[in-house]
């Protein structure tokens, strides 16, 4: 958090104020990944650049109701918590604030609005355009935070692009969404695959692992996480130590077991020792269920990207 101001974009939070800033801001380049650094006060920070006396409007979404409702709780307990800044019986009755914006403008005052994609690339969209357009009966947000999926948050990035919004993503790995000209206003607050997929092949070799079947989800993510470790072999010229097995997948999709049965089959002629799941934790735990089926990959050693 105190490396707050150097890791965001100047540029970006004057555009996303709509004002002039009286918050000094390093006029540097902002990295595309911030790890440890809070989506929430991120976007308080460009709230921070924006008029003093209105209060700074924040758009928030995620699968909600399709991975994990905690998301949502986190939201709520985050949106709290940074209220404890200014409502001292807050702090009364819950104790100091456990994140801390170091220089936070005292004046700066959030609301928030929580959105749902339901793992759903066209909910999610219909959420943060309704957000931005002011469509649920609320104002228009200057921000937002979210999501999860890589397929999703790349359509909303094209999509509030065009309000020239700042998008912080607390997952969306996918190393695409590092791509500053096509998505100019999107940063996260994690490192995308292109730096998970290099650790993963570095760990593949300081264990000597000969062969490693790849499992991973057929989108954004999952395809671009294998990529990267694909390449990673081919440059070291060992591309026989990855072999990789895709799922048809799309976002929002029901489960098909006949088609997941299929895939394990299929990772199973592998014959490899060392199974690597590119997938989300539902989708990872689900297909993990097929493996019992087939001695070699219950002998595996399994290593999951979540």
């Amino acid at each position: 958090l105190d490396a707050l101001e150097r890791a965001v974009s100047a540029q970006v939070l004057r555009r996303a104020s709509k004002s002039s800033s009286s918050l000094p801001l390093v006029a540097s380049k902002a990295p595309k990944a911030m790890p440890g650094i809070s989506a929430w006060a991120l976007l308080a920070a460009a709230g921070a650049a924006a008029a003093t006396t209105a209060p700074f409007k924040l758009g928030l979404y995620g699968p909600m109701t399709s991975v994990d409702m905690s998301f949502a709780a986190a939201a709520v307990a985050a949106d709290l918590d940074f209220a404890k800044n200014y409502d001292p019986s807050l702090v009364t009755r819950f104790g100091p604030p456990i994140v801390t914006v170091a220089n936070l403008n005292t004046s700066l005052r959030l609301e928030l609005q929580i959105g749902n994609s339901a793992s759903s690339t066209n909910v999610g969209v219909k959420s943060a355009l309704g957000m931005f357009q002011g469509l649920f009966g609320y104002d228009t947000v200057q921000g937002l935070v979210g999501g999860y999926h890589s397929g999703i948050s790349g359509p909303v990035a094209n999509v509030i692009h065009l309000f020239e919004g700042v998008q912080v993503a607390w997952g969306s790995t996918s190393p695409a969404l590092s791509n500053d000209a096509l998505y100019p206003f999107f940063s996260r607050t994690m490192a995308p695959d292109s730096i998970q997929g290099k650790c993963a092949w570095q760990t593949l070799r300081a264990f000597g692992v000969a062969k490693v079947a790849v499992w991973y989800q057929q989108d954004s993510y999952g395809s671009g996480l294998f990529q990267v470790v694909k390449s990673e072999a081919t440059a070291a010229n060992q591309p026989d130590r990855v072999a990789g097995v895709p799922y048809p997948y799309r976002i929002g999709a029901d489960y098909d077991a006949d088609l997941a049965k299929t895939s394990a089959q299929n990772l199973a002629q592998a014959q490899a020792k060392v199974v690597f799941l590119i997938a989300t934790r539902a989708l990872s735990a689900t297909m993990s269920a097929n493996f019992i089926e087939y001695p070699n990959l219950v002998q595996a050693q399994v290593i999951g990207s979540e």
